[in-house]
């Protein structure tokens, strides 16, 4: 179990809404659905290494309370900057209790 002072950073869990305007035209828009503490994990970690084994786009792995419905559909916003999901979060040791992303970062 991950403890409250190792979740340290706050980032928002944003989901993707089409908008239309007031001309009929459709345009992709992203909802904040949560604010959530996470772990940025070093990248010396064991998990940070074996992400980037899988994808070595990976650019940051995160650790966080679980939660369940987040996929890699959503995105994640941390101040300014925008982390899109790598394949689908990890809940770790199958038990609910926290969940590893594995994400890259919009330049």
């Amino acid at each position: 179990m991950i403890s409250a002072g190792q979740l340290d950073k706050q980032i928002i869990i944003q989901s993707r809404t089409l908008t239309t305007g007031s001309d009929g035209a459709r345009s992709l828009a992203w909802a904040n659905d949560a604010t959530v503490w996470v772990q940025f994990m070093s990248a010396a970690s064991r998990e940070f290494t074996a992400a980037q084994q899988v994808n070595s786009d990976v650019t940051h792995v995160l650790k966080m309370r679980y939660r369940s419905g987040v996929t890699a559909s959503h995105r994640l916003k941390f101040g300014t900057r925008i982390l899109n999901i790598v394949g689908p979060p990890i809940n770790v040791e199958e038990r609910g209790e926290e969940m590893m992303i594995t994400a890259t970062e919009e330049v």
